[in-house]
């Protein structure tokens, strides 16, 4: 470099003397934090970490839809199943019902894993939104058959949409 050289304030990059921005940063070495699109540095930094930090939230949102699905799936499979060792043992009048919530909580799973897809791809929200309602409902009124594991797979349905509302913004219009 000519003559002397001085560091970055903010990021520690070298600068050469009369170079009024950083290289590296962009950062006004007079004391000012200037970008590009005329708004402060240290606001589009705030902006960029809550985007990142709001499509974590989405991930683990969409995370969250797989494992509801998965528990869905598998305790409507283990009712079907359940339904037919009933009427093996005698107890034919309970299989029935069996049946029926192992259907309400395999068609939850899909609604699960449909929502999951679509927050992934953030293109269709209301279609997330609305998969993950009915996903939800269904797992409700699964667990008036069930008991306290079906409650439990309503309540992650419910957590679900009340975090994929949230990041309504975060889709594509």
């Amino acid at each position: 470099m000519n003559g002397m050289a001085s560091y970055c304030s903010k990021c520690g990059n070298e600068v050469a003397d009369g170079t009024r921005f950083c290289p590296a940063c962009g950062f006004d070495t007079t004391g000012q934090s200037v970008d590009n699109s005329g708004g402060s540095s240290q606001s589009n930094n705030q902006n960029y970490n809550q985007e990142k930090g709001s499509s974590g939230i989405l991930t683990a949102t969409a995370v969250l839809g797989i494992i509801w699905g998965l528990l869905a799936i598998f305790i409507g499979i283990v009712l079907v199943i359940g339904a037919s060792l009933l009427e093996e043992f005698g107890f034919g009048e309970f299989s029935g019902m069996f049946v029926i919530a192992g259907v309400i909580y395999i068609l939850s799973a899909i609604m699960g894993f449909v929502c999951a897809a679509l927050i992934f791809s953030r293109k269709n929200f209301y279609g997330a939104w609305i998969t993950c309602l009915v996903g939800s409902v269904l797992a409700l009124v699964g667990g008036y058959y069930l008991g306290l594991l079906g409650i439990i797979a309503g309540i992650i349905g419910i957590v679900f949409f009340a975090l994929m509302y949230n990041q309504k913004k975060f889709f594509a219009a």
